[in-house]
This record gives C-alpha cells, structure tokens and sequence, in this order.
C-alpha cells in the first residue's frame, strides 16, 4: 500500500502526487497530516521537546499512520480467528 502523508492547506502537492499516481497507474491513499498550529502539535512543543514543531508535526503525523495501520491489522486478525 502506498500512503501520501499532506498538509490538507497543501493542495499543490496534493495535486501533483494525485497526478503522479495516476501517471505510474497506482493507487494510493492521501492521510492528513499533522501541522504546526495543530492542537495536539503546540501541546506537545510545550512541554519542552528536544525536536521542533516542525519535526513534532512530522513524527506526529506518521506515527498516526502506523498506529491506524497496526490497528487495522490487529482488527483484521482478531476476527479471523474468532470461531463461527
């Protein structure tokens, strides 16, 4: 699977990976990313982290992915070992 981590007010990038994927005739799927004026982003910067918003935002947002992901597997192979 193929997952395009953007900034929803990014719409150029947005636009030019949809063009791309199209172009190479693959699927992907567009995950909204974190940025720096995200609630959850300032109430992490505040509490005096070594990275910076920016890298905050970065790590923030892929760490959603992997967490959604692993959520949907786990989803996945717990109802196909559940017995009917």
């Amino acid at each position: 699977s193929i997952f395009i981590i953007n900034l929803p007010r990014r719409f150029d990038r947005r636009t030019d990976s949809i063009a791309l994927m199209q172009t190479l005739h693959l699927r992907a799927a567009l995950v909204p990313a974190y940025s720096i004026a995200s609630l959850e982003i300032s109430q992490l910067a505040r509490r005096r982290s070594a990275l910076t918003p920016t890298e905050l935002a970065c790590w923030a947002s892929h760490l959603r992915l992997w967490m959604t992901l692993h959520d949907q597997h786990r989803q996945v192979n717990d109802s196909s070992t559940q017995w009917t």
